[in-house]
């Protein structure tokens, strides 16, 4: 069973997590079994969702049999193993590492894309989903990371299977970066703070363009340069919101 099958869940649910692997030593795991037996118990408890277990027997065969036959097929599933089991830190880890040692394999797309899901779903996913929680009111380091994966994947794999997918990721992404500085510019407004208002609502239009935010932004940037008597800058941003958000 090839790696592709796990996909399928992935591309349809998103989890946050935080637990942590075993600490048992992987060499030592499992002594009579043989590197095929490793693999394909892995691969089984993988498909079970037994995450824990597929973790030990893939860790297992990467230890004992580090220029094996199924060693990154296993590594791959084991990315996908500590992602499923909520080890975070642990698939991040493993997703570096494969990229690391197989560069130029036809499956380290799946590394960049399953890195960028895991730093997506630190501030994101199902808390958002069901809590209606707003992420533009949260640290977005993780999120501004997951950007970079996405593009890094899209970058070099623009045909890869997974590119569709974080093209719409990194929408969603610009959007929620967007409402971030446009909370930021109220702020300066209703602290009469119009220049830094003006200033933060200019680079959400420059730089978050079609986005969800733009429409607010200009009308910040309207408000602001009136308190400031700045009639032209105020009469240009009203023309653009005016001629683009009908």
């Amino acid at each position: 069973m090839k790696l592709r099958y796990g996909l399928v869940l992935l591309l349809s649910v998103a989890f946050i997590g935080g637990c942590q692997s075993t600490s048992t030593d992987p060499a030592t795991m499992f002594p009579t079994a043989s590197e095929a037996q490793l693999f394909k118990n892995g691969q089984n408890a993988m498909l079970d969702g037994k995450y824990d277990q597929s973790v030990q027997y893939f860790e297992t065969l990467e230890a004992r049999y580090p220029f094996g036959q199924y060693t990154e097929q296993a590594h791959l599933d084991m990315i996908y193993s500590y992602y499923k089991n909520d080890d975070t830190s642990s698939a991040l880890a493993a997703a570096d590492e494969y990229i690391h040692l197989y560069p130029r394999e036809k499956n380290v797309d799946y590394a960049y894309y399953m890195r960028g899901m895991m730093e997506y779903d630190q501030n994101h996913g199902s808390i958002e989903r069901y809590f209606g929680v707003d992420f533009a009111e949260r640290d977005l380091a993780s999120l501004r990371q997951a950007f970079s994966d996405f593009n890094r994947l899209i970058h070099y794999f623009p045909n890869s299977q997974y590119a569709s997918d974080a093209r719409q990721r990194m929408i969603h992404i610009r959007n929620i970066l967007a409402r971030h500085e446009l909370s930021i510019a109220h702020y300066y407004v209703d602290h009469k703070a119009y220049v830094a208002a003006a200033n933060r609502a200019n680079d959400i239009v420059k730089h978050y363009q079609g986005s969800t935010s733009v429409p607010d932004a200009l009308n910040v940037m309207v408000k602001s340069y009136r308190a400031l008597n700045l009639d032209a800058q105020a009469e240009g941003a009203l023309k653009v919101l005016k001629t683009n958000y009908k």
